[in-house]
């Protein structure tokens, strides 16, 4: 007997916990605070996104490209079906 009203009383404090955990969430003064708080945060990122310096591109011309290696190294021409013919032969 006594198990089943502390199962039930147990059950009640869970229902009623989650009934005003969704009450607290879905009324208007959390919904403005949540606004409130959202609209504060853009300002902030807009005040601080102005005060941003911006730097001086100085990386034009460091990287220098050398194209007579790309000459040099030459792919070797494979003859493959030239040895499976040669075996065919012999």
């Amino acid at each position: 007997m006594f198990d089943k009203a502390k199962n039930i009383i147990y059950f009640l404090i869970f229902v009623l916990f989650f009934f005003f955990i969704i009450f607290y969430y879905f009324s208007e003064e959390n919904k403005e605070k949540i606004y409130k708080n959202r609209s504060d945060i853009s300002v902030n990122i807009e005040k601080q996104s102005i005060e941003i310096p911006l730097l001086k591109n100085d990386t034009e011309g460091i990287i220098e490209y050398n194209f007579s290696d790309l000459e040099k190294k030459k792919i070797k021409k494979r003859y493959f079906w030239e040895l499976l013919k040669k075996d065919q032969d012999g």
